[in-house]
């Protein structure tokens, strides 16, 4: 089975909007936790498979793939190559459209499963990284907020522009683009955009805060 490229997986994620995690965790430190995180924090809903759990992820689990009863567009796997073969048939028959093996996971008889039942197959590579890497968000990388089990504050499409709002002080009820550099107190210019006048409180504590577009 070829090796899909970024323009293939391109188009399979603009079909994408369910995933079924087999594997799924409660451990907000292993992969089968933060990436269902990261594609659900993306628009993607997700349907955690997990015979020993309730929920997890803020959905409840299903004991396996085969008791899935609503619309699957991908199955995740986070369990081990083995396991595979069965799961690619078990999503063939609930009318999935693609099995995603997680980073580091292949099989050459899910493959062969996969071939026989006319379904995709993607193998060792992950969906949060080539997430990033199709520029339809910030995607995974090792030591981020995602790795060590922490959501990141600001959560948003590739589409979407997040801006600052000031609820307290001099600045209240303004808003602040956050394409551009926020200064807040001890700006030389107190009344330009971006910018946001001495306050006391704020001086007590911090000196002086700034951020730009990439945090």
């Amino acid at each position: 089975m070829a090796e899909q490229t970024l323009d293939d997986l391109r188009e399979l994620y603009a079909r994408v909007r369910t995933i079924a995690v087999v594997g799924c965790s409660s451990d907000p430190l292993k992969p089968g936790n933060y990436v269902p995180r990261y594609m659900r924090a993306y628009g993607y809903r997700i349907v955690p498979v997990n015979p020993r759990e309730t929920e997890l992820v803020g959905e409840p689990c299903r004991a396996a793939v085969a008791e899935i009863d609503e619309p699957i567009d991908v199955v995740q796997v986070f369990r081990p190559p083995e396991e595979a073969p069965a799961i690619v048939a078990d999503a063939a028959l609930i009318g999935a459209g693609c099995v995603w093996l997680q980073l580091g996971l292949r099989s050459e008889e899910a493959a062969r499963v996969a071939r026989a039942t006319g379904i995709m197959l993607v193998m060792d590579r992950c969906m949060g990284v080539v997430h990033g890497q199709l520029g339809l968000g910030p995607g995974l990388h090792l030591g981020d907020k995602w790795h060590r089990g922490l959501d990141p504050a600001v959560l948003r499409s590739a589409t979407e522009q997040p801006f600052l709002r000031a609820t307290a002080g001099p600045a209240a009820g303004r808003t602040f683009a956050t394409t551009q550099e926020l200064v807040i107190g001890r700006a030389d210019d107190l009344d330009a955009q971006g910018q946001i006048a001495e306050d006391a409180e704020i001086s007590r504590r911090h000196a002086r805060v700034r951020r730009n577009a990439v945090d």
